[in-house]
């Protein structure tokens, strides 16, 4: 399945569907109740592939539905590798 995206200059960018399962944490609250939130984990060499890199800040935009992840503009440190 192919996705294709329209940029901002007009240019068509594939998109590539990944899909993975969402995974769950508890935590521990006082009095020996459980609370559990769910965790999505990312890694794997198709980030670095996309531009991320270790130490990267990223934006998260959310809405009910649907998450979007990217670099941000605002790095806090130079020459990121």
């Amino acid at each position: 399945m192919r996705f294709y995206l329209q940029s901002s200059s007009g240019a068509q960018q594939r998109t590539r569907l990944r899909q993975m399962t969402i995974c769950s944490k508890s935590f521990a609250r006082k009095g020996h109740r459980y609370v559990c939130f769910p965790v999505i984990q990312l890694g794997g060499k198709w980030l670095y592939d996309q531009g991320f890199r270790s130490g990267h800040v990223i934006d998260i935009l959310y809405q009910t539905g649907e998450i979007v992840i990217r670099i941000s503009d605002m790095q806090r440190f130079d020459g990121l590798e």
